[in-house]
């Protein structure tokens, strides 16, 4: 059904309809404009890269896309919050409930309907994959690689929204919490 929707005329206009570094699609001028920008004090480079990208791969006012790509966005984003729970857990049937939970709460279905909150959509993903690859690391085989992943997860996750910088402080919690006696962020 989210095919169907137009584009919110709130914000999607003022990050995506009317913006020429969006319209214009993804280029080096544009890309270097998405580093630096900050636009309702936000800065979000990886966010103005999709919408870019959208914008040479379905065109400029296709808002179709736009939606689909928030909707599988957000079922990556609920199979993520399955994978964590049921690997932090070990308890596949509760981290089931949490994920279509996570995948029908109105919070985060909102998010896919409109489109310019898709930052929201971003750093979710990232910040899940971040605690998944974190907890991969405490694990001790390939650890450095999964500790690699973890790092540049986080980082993409900061592109796309700041506010998931407190992130290492979830991973100090696990550390303490969930992963006591293994080689963790502190332990380390």
């Amino acid at each position: 059904q989210v095919a169907n929707f137009e584009l919110v005329g709130l914000d999607d206009v003022y990050f995506i309809t009317t913006n020429q570094q969006v319209t214009e699609g993804l280029s080096w001028d544009n890309f270097y404009w998405s580093l630096q920008t900050v636009r309702m004090g936000i800065w979000h480079p990886l966010t103005w890269f999709t919408y870019q990208l959208e914008t040479i791969l379905f065109g400029a006012d296709n808002a179709a896309a736009r939606h689909i790509t928030n909707l599988l966005i957000h079922i990556g984003n609920s199979l993520l919050v399955f994978f964590v729970f049921s690997r932090l857990g070990k308890k596949r049937g509760i981290a089931l409930v949490l994920a279509l939970f996570f995948a029908a709460h109105p919070q985060h279905v909102q998010v896919v309907a409109w489109v310019s909150e898709r930052k929201e959509l971003l750093a979710a993903f990232f910040a899940l994959l971040t605690v998944f690859f974190y907890h991969k690391s405490t694990e001790g085989a390939q650890a450095k690689g999964w500790y690699w992943g973890a790092f540049g997860s986080f980082v993409l996750a900061s592109m796309s929204k700041p506010g998931i910088v407190p992130i290492p402080l979830v991973l100090i919690a696990m550390d303490l919490i969930l992963l006591p006696g293994k080689q963790g962020f502190i332990r380390s």
